[in-house]
């Protein structure tokens, strides 16, 4: 195989990385420690006088140097001449691209694909919209079913690992496919930039509708109860670009997965424009009522108020400013009056914790319309 040589003359060895991985994937990121790579070119003594130039990737912190060129690191394994540099081909193994390119192909809403890597193993999970595409036994999963959000979870988080039948995987490449795909299921662009859409409150959100200008959307939010992103569904209105959700949604989500961070929940639209959301009906919206027969408890009032105030979805100053409006204006009801006076004096002694959760951001994905 032929490369290029320099004379050991023009190379700082003690410079040098002495742990080669030649590799048929291009990392991100480093699969060893998950740290930064950067463009590295390095230099193989093959003799005395000779040494052999490499182009690849290199972290610093393992001492580590990924090469795109597993053949020609599988040659200079045998002619390097120095012992301290030592090969590794546990990334070595011919990945078959073509292969997994032919499959997604064939798949009309395939949404990206998730290579992991274990061993002398790659592992390849296609995550796809229709749940009739989904084929399990090949790797092939509905964005709903658990593997598939376990996978996009870790994603998110910035996991390098993930744990799947009692092996522990390294993740290694994460391509969006979506967007040359299908353009009317997803923007792919959701999944890789951690942008969170724009929510608008209104009674229909995320229900069916014979409007054809309207379609029912998963959003994925990290649920604080499952640990992992779960479904919220949610309307989708192609000719304002804008996702709506109800009340109702909002608090089945609730109810099974916790309370959903959604910074961006806005009120409903209005023709003369986009009004903001007031916190009164934020609170509403996330189940909040001191009624006499369906209110909430006090631990569980309190705990609402604490965790809008961890999420960021309302500071303090809201909700105080509420509370004393409400008091103020319905002084005849003495019971509310109570409830929102303890609610006031909670609220006003609670320091916020921002770190009380771990919070994603939203993934829109359009499901299969049946």
């Amino acid at each position: 195989m032929k490369y290029d040589s320099v004379p050991a003359s023009q190379v700082n060895e003690s410079a040098l990385v002495k742990n080669i991985y030649p590799t048929s994937l291009t990392f991100s990121k480093c699969p060893l420690c998950g740290g930064s790579l950067k463009q590295y070119t390095h230099a193989i003594p093959i003799s005395t006088k000779e040494y052999v130039k490499m182009n690849g990737l290199v972290c610093f912190a393992c001492d580590a140097f990924f090469t795109s060129f597993p053949k020609l690191g599988d040659e200079l394994a045998t002619k390097c001449t120095n012992k301290n540099y030592v090969f590794h081909f546990e990334y070595a193994k011919t990945y078959n691209h073509a292969q997994n390119v032919s499959l997604i192909k064939k798949l009309t809403s395939a949404y990206c694909q998730i290579i992991l890597h274990r061993g002398a193993h790659y592992v390849t999970y296609i995550i796809v919209c229709n749940i009739l595409e989904s084929d399990p036994s090949n790797r092939i999963l509905h964005y709903s079913s658990l593997l598939a959000k376990r996978l996009l979870t870790a994603i998110y988080l910035g996991n390098q690992t993930i744990q799947i039948d009692d092996n522990l995987f390294t993740i290694l490449q994460v391509k969006a496919t979506i967007e040359k795909k299908c353009a009317d299921i997803a923007l792919s662009a959701a999944f890789l930039s951690n942008n969170q859409p724009v929510i608008y409150l209104d009674k229909n959100g995320g229900y069916y509708t014979n409007n054809p200008d309207v379609e029912l959307v998963d959003l994925l939010v990290f649920s604080q109860k499952s640990q992992l992103l779960e479904c919220l569904r949610v309307s989708y209105h192609k000719t304002y670009n804008e996702y709506t959700v109800s009340p109702n949604r909002l608090r089945e989500f609730q109810r099974k997965h916790g309370i959903p961070y959604l910074t961006n929940l806005q009120s409903q639209r209005k023709e003369n424009g986009f009004g903001n959301l007031a916190a009164e009906s934020k609170l509403k919206a996330y189940g909040y009522s001191v009624g006499k027969d369906n209110g909430m408890s006090l631990e569980a009032r309190h705990d609402l108020l604490a965790t809008l105030v961890d999420m960021g979805i309302l500071t303090i100053p809201d909700i105080v400013r509420l509370l004393e409006f409400l008091i103020s204006s319905h002084k005849r009801n003495l019971l509310a009056c109570e409830k929102w006076n303890s609610d006031l004096a909670y609220i006003q002694g609670y320091k916020a914790n921002p770190k009380r959760f771990i919070f994603m951001q939203g993934l829109s994905i359009r499901p299969k319309k049946y």
